[in-house]
């Protein structure tokens, strides 16, 4: 199983690369930026399985979903509630869960506030 995988947008082809940490920086920082709904879907469901390879760290989740604030994918927010549950309950140190609650939630509201 690949660490992660590069995107076959408009079938220009494909190949399986890791991941260093760098790299992964770039999508958390850029992930809001790319048009394509289904590329954000492929990126943020490598990242949730690179979470439960214990590959991707689960404390940086956050980061991920705050990328999300102008989503209106409603299946690609659910997929990520999903696995924020995932992380709270299986992945995470109990001692970071009370802060992961805490970014969840305020993203939730924000997210929320902005569409009212």
């Amino acid at each position: 199983m690949p660490a992660a995988i590069l995107l076959n947008n408009d079938d220009w082809g494909f190949g399986y690369f890791c991941l260093d940490d760098d790299s992964i920086k770039v999508f958390e920082e850029k992930l809001s930026f790319i048009n394509s709904a289904l590329n954000r879907s492929v990126i943020i469901g490598q990242l949730i399985i690179m979470m439960r390879q214990l590959a991707y760290p689960a404390t940086r989740m956050p980061i991920v979903m705050n990328q999300l604030m102008e989503e209106k994918n409603q299946n690609l927010i659910n997929a990520l509630n999903s696995a924020f549950l995932l992380a709270q309950s299986t992945y995470l140190p109990p001692e970071a869960v009370p802060k992961f609650n805490k970014e969840t939630a305020a993203f939730y509201f924000k997210k929320a506030a902005k569409e009212t």
